[in-house]
Order: structure tokens, then C-alpha cells, then sequence
């Protein structure tokens, strides 16, 4: 994990246009949440629990962590990764929309950036018309939805799930051992 100590963020996270404060938030818990927190209050910026107060909701931008998986399909939610590139060039970087996670915005085309900036809110945004509702499983592709099904496991359970070679090999231990009935399953 990245250090705070090796940025030089002063003054980063203020509009130099207004000199208000950037607005960013995250769940409580994690050390990215802490790396991001340090950098962005650091650096003059606003920095809140899951959801800000009512005067920087309109403005503010919702970082997650890798792995993280955004519940609200009506929020674009950003990693936090923005956060410490930004740090590390020592500008706000303009790329803003490269840093979503979400596979498809509820929002029309816009700049995130400008949300940021306080040039745009999120309330005067236009929505994406929607028309038929389909499953976002349909724009993975196979081996994506593999690593995410893996990688829910994981979490889930704490441990990895075998590989398919892993099981064969397992298997094939078995039968050549012919152990098969000193195996118990889960009852």
C-alpha cells in the first residue's frame, strides 16, 4: 500500500476557480478508504462516510476499492485509484470517466469531472433513457463472469476454489488410490 508520505498534495483537492473543496466519498472501512481519506484531506478536499451532507451530495464523487461491487445501478461510482493517481501527477487528472466502475452509466453522456469541479450537479444531469430492461450478465463475457463468480467465493468464503485441473487431480488420486469410500461429503 501506498504511503501518504510520498505525495505532495497540498491545495490539490481545492477549485482553484472558487476555492471550494473537492468533494469525494467512501464506505467506512479499508485501508484504501484510509489512503484516500489522508490524500484528499491532505490536499483541501471534503472527504465522507457513504453519503455526504446536503450541501456536497450534489458534487460529490463516490470512490469504491478494488473488488467492491457497486449495489446502486442509479449512482456512477469511481475507484479510488483517481485519488492517488492524481496525487502522484500532483494535478487533477482529466480522465475522470476512465476510473468508473460501473459497466454502463444511468446518466447521459457527461464529464464526471465537471460533477467534481462543481460546474455541473448530479440532480441536473440527464438520464439515459432506458428503454427495454435486459441483464448486465449479457455484456460479460464468459471468462469475466468466471472471475467475478471466483472472486465472490473468495469473499465469501475466505478461501479459493479449486481449479478445474485441481479437481481432476484430486479425482484421479482417489480412483488410483481406490479410496473412494473413506470420502465423506458434506451432510
Amino acid at each position: 500500500m501506498d504511503s501518504v508520505n510520498e505525495y505532495d498534495v497540498l491545495g490539490l483537492f481545492i477549485n482553484n476557480v472558487n476555492g471550494t473543496p473537492l468533494c469525494f466519498c467512501m464506505g467506512p472501512t479499508g485501508a484504501e478508504r484510509q489512503l484516500a481519506k489522508q490524500l484528499v484531506e491532505d490536499g483541501g478536499g471534503n472527504f465522507f462516510d457513504r453519503r455526504p451532507n446536503v450541501e456536497y451530495r450534489d458534487r460529490c464523487i463516490k470512490l469504491v476499492a478494488k473488488g467492491e461491487i457497486p449495489l446502486k445501478k442509479d449512482e456512477d461510482m469511481f475507484d479510488f485509484k483517481y485519488v492517488v493517481d492524481c496525487s502522484r501527477s500532483g494535478t487533477i487528472l482529466p480522465n475522470l470517466l476512465d476510473y468508473r466502475v460501473n459497466t454502463r452509466s444511468h446518466f447521459a453522456e457527461y464529464d464526471p469531472v465537471d460533477i467534481l469541479l462543481g460546474n455541473s450537479k448530479w440532480s441536473t444531469l440527464p438520464k439515459r433513457d432506458e428503454g427495454e430492461r435486459v441483464s448486465d450478465i449479457e455484456d460479460m463475457e464468459e471468462h469475466d463472469v468466471a472471475r467475478a463468480d471466483r472472486e465472490f467465493k473468495m469473499f465469501k468464503s475466505g478461501r479459493f476454489s479449486y481449479s478445474k485441473k485441481e479437481q481432476i487431480e484430486m479425482l484421479n488420486y482417489v480412483f488410483k488410490r481406490k479410496a473412494c469410500k473413506l470420502l465423506k461429503g458434506n451432510k
